[in-house]
């Protein structure tokens, strides 16, 4: 993604010449830590670029619109302009998912900018494999919806409370999804977006450093589930007790992490059902804990091989 930091230029290129839309068999095109102030408009008549990466131009205070009009654009790494105001990102990203290539780019980093909402028109980009949203101001998303299935979707560091759903209820698809991450923003609950019947199981979901205290939908009994290799917690400070509803929807969790919560108690039936067999590790460690369960033996978690309760009481 990114091979310098950020701040560091590489090239003092300020202008480019309206030529280089002449170039019509261009594929790759990496302008990025420089000191660029704008793109010609003659940008999107490279028909056949693919792979484009414009990050870290602090002089370029515009949002270059023009590149949404590329016919062919897979990849694009658009992370750290934050010179762009809010509204200036918003409609470049609007453009970006109702542009020429909106179902066919695979890869967008635009982290390290001042996005504040993300488009409900990003719905539109069914192709999109991994996202990362990550370092923004996002405190307002639209469901992407079930054909919206990144492999990998990073939203850490932003303002979100909560992540909506659809009618269907989909926030996204999740079907070869190995990386869901939502660290260091304002969840107040776990999310209710996936399910333990799915046909397939995420890799890695984590809601780490957020305001967490429960499951949306625990109470009423709507809560579905997951289905997840490595589940993460960590660092949810209003978290006082082991999450009872993965027990009660059946969930399927390899790998818990629950490091540096609050947590005093593990309700009984925590490790009493049908699934619970599938957990091999767990992380409890700086808590409040002051004893375990008798629950937690051979017949409920046979393939259990890592406890780690450091740092507890």
């Amino acid at each position: 993604m990114q091979d310098v930091l950020p701040g560091t230029k590489t090239n003092g290129l300020k202008s480019l010449p309206k030529e280089i839309g002449n170039l019509k068999n261009l594929q790759t095109f990496f302008i990025a830590n420089g000191d660029l102030e704008s793109l010609p408009e003659s940008v999107a008549n490279l028909t056949n670029v693919t792979d484009l990466e414009i990050y870290n131009c602090p002089n370029l205070t515009k949002f270059p619109l023009q590149i949404a009009k590329l016919p062919e654009l897979v990849s694009l790494n658009i992370a750290n302009n934050a010179q762009w105001s809010a509204e200036e990102i918003y409609a470049g990203m609007n453009a970006l998912a109702t542009g020429a290539s909106k179902e066919k780019i695979q890869i967008l980093y635009a982290r390290q900018n001042s996005l504040e909402e993300l488009p409900e028109s990003f719905k539109n980009m069914t192709k999109v494999s991994l996202l990362d949203l990550a370092y923004n101001n996002i405190s307002k998303i639209h469901p992407l919806g079930k054909s919206v299935s990144p492999v990998q979707l990073y939203l850490d560091n932003n303002q979100l409370e909560s992540l909506p759903v659809d009618e269907e209820g989909y926030f996204c698809g999740y079907a070869d999804s190995e990386a869901f991450s939502v660290k260091y923003n304002k969840l107040k609950k776990v999310p209710n977006i996936f399910s333990a019947k799915s046909n397939s199981a995420l890799t890695s979901v984590d809601f780490s450093g957020n305001e967490i205290d429960g499951f949306e939908g625990e109470e009423d009994g709507s809560y579905r589930g997951i289905k997840v290799e490595t589940f993460t917690l960590a660092q949810n400070p209003k978290l006082t007790k082991y999450p009872t509803a993965l027990a009660k929807t059946n969930s399927i969790v390899a790998y818990i992490i629950l490091r540096g919560c609050s947590i005093d108690e593990i309700p009984k039936g925590s490790f009493e059902y049908e699934n619970s067999i599938y957990m091999t590790s767990i992380d409890l460690s700086y808590n409040k804990l002051k004893d375990l369960p008798r629950e937690i033996h051979a017949v409920n978690l046979p393939y259990l091989y890592g406890v780690e309760l450091s740092f507890n009481c």
